[in-house]
């Protein structure tokens, strides 16, 4: 069996955020591609994960994992400035950690946080999880999350590593945030997410400044849903840069495949051809 523990910054009793050691509306701007919050989350998390888990200990080497598919996600861009942090740490002290991915085979083309404790394991077995062994065998791995809810994505994570054969492997679940109360419905991390996000203008102080946006999954699936009109008009005042990188998040995930991104990805596509045909003149 392998050795698990948890560690979480923040610990959330309550679905009022009043009672929240975090900002709700600073999450929110997190969980749709704010890259100045991410570092802050990340820095902070790394902090507090040394300062509880490593001072005065002996250093193995560590690999960080998070799960992704083709769109990375916001805790994607956690665990990116979390590693920088810790490793500020450990380089001078042992062995800088190593990022490696546990890979899923397909998106969730539902958000999952939407979704009732019973529809969000289906979601999850009909999902496969891969990570490569060999990169990991021998090390302790540090698996990232930015909020955990119901703890069913911990258990499935779990799951795979013992399939994978990895006994006796030292794993810490670190989280910035974690629902400590079960009477916190499943679906908290939705309402939770869209804190300052309802509409598509919302989205524009967000994406303003290219160099502190990072585009993620939980954006992408957001703004390709949206309506027709709604979406043309947003398109119409965004970069190029942007729409390309959109456009190759909704083909390498095939969300352009589904019947309730398609029209979207069809204006997309049209829109990034004219773009770049403009640029050939």
């Amino acid at each position: 069996m392998s050795q698990i523990s948890h560690f979480s910054l923040h610990k959330i009793s309550s679905e009022d955020e009043t009672t929240f050691t975090f900002s709700a509306k600073d999450y929110s701007r997190f969980k749709f591609g704010d890259d100045t919050t991410a570092r802050r989350y990340g820095m902070d998390l790394a902090q507090a994960f040394i300062e509880t888990e490593l001072l005065e200990k002996p250093l193995p080497k560590f690999v960080v994992t998070v799960s992704c598919h083709y769109i990375p996600t916001a805790a994607f861009w956690l665990r990116h400035h979390f590693v920088s942090y810790l490793n500020r740490y450990l380089a001078f002290k042992g062995s800088p950690a190593e990022k490696v991915d546990i890979y899923r085979n397909r998106m969730y083309a539902t958000d999952h946080a939407t979704q009732g404790a019973g529809d969000s394991t289906q979601i999850l077995e009909n999902i496969e999880w891969h990570i490569d062994v060999p990169r990991i065998q021998g090390k302790t791995i540090i698996v990232i999350d930015d909020i955990r809810v119901t703890g069913k994505h911990e258990e499935r994570k779990k799951r795979m590593f013992a399939e994978a054969g990895l006994t006796n492997t030292p794993i810490h679940f670190v989280y910035f945030a974690e629902v400590t109360n079960s009477a916190v419905g499943p679906t908290f991390e939705h309402r939770l997410n869209s804190t300052v996000v309802h509409t598509i203008q919302d989205l524009a102080p967000i994406v303003r400044n290219p160099s502190k946006f990072r585009m993620n999954c939980c954006f992408v699936k957001f703004i390709l849903k949206y309506a027709y009109v709604d979406f043309c008009r947003f398109m119409r005042m965004q970069e190029d840069g942007f729409a390309q990188i959109l456009l190759d998040y909704a083909l390498g995930s095939q969300y352009y495949s589904l019947s309730e991104y398609e029209e979207n990805c069809r204006f997309l596509r049209w829109d990034v051809g004219v773009r770049e045909a403009a640029e050939r003149v």
